[in-house]
């Protein structure tokens, strides 16, 4: 509808013939998928959450330990290692719960949950502003990510 258009005089693609052809879209690079694997760590009847720092993406909501997967390390190596890093405790893993998708504005995960149970150690925030056990029945009055909030529909 280019006679219709009040750009037209100014319009290149018009000018140039080239109507179909602009404007040209470039095609958006494809968002970065990333394989994520958290614990829901037990000590007792408690588990173990951790704040995000107010600087980093989602600040200052709580989320279970864990982290990005390593090419050559399985899930159950990436969770205590992550774990380990962010947390300076060991742990053990026992149970895998059902994976989740979940896609935020730049990239895309997918994550993996797993029931553990703390070993040994004095849990530190090494990686967040705070880390806490918890009751698990209060872990809903805590505000979490999205995407930890979907784990928990499935563990129950």
């Amino acid at each position: 509808k280019c006679q219709q258009c009040p750009l037209m005089s100014a319009c290149i693609a018009y000018k140039e013939e080239r109507i179909e052809q602009l404007p040209f879209k470039s095609k958006k690079p494809k968002a970065p998928h990333y394989v994520i694997a958290v614990g829901i760590i037990w000590k007792d009847d408690h588990i173990l959450i951790a704040r995000r720092k107010q600087t980093s993406m989602l600040g200052g909501l709580w989320e279970f330990p864990g982290g990005k997967q390593q090419s050559q390390e399985t899930l159950e190596e990436t969770v205590v290692r992550e774990t380990k890093e962010e947390t300076d405790i060991d742990i053990s893993v026992e149970v895998k719960y059902q994976p989740i998708q979940h896609a935020y504005t730049h990239f895309k995960i997918t994550m993996y949950a797993f029931k553990c149970v703390y070993k040994k150690g004095i849990a530190k925030p090494k990686a967040s502003d705070e880390i806490k056990w918890i009751p698990f029945h209060s872990i809903r009055s805590y505000p979490l990510p999205k995407a930890n909030l979907k784990i928990l529909d499935i563990i129950g």
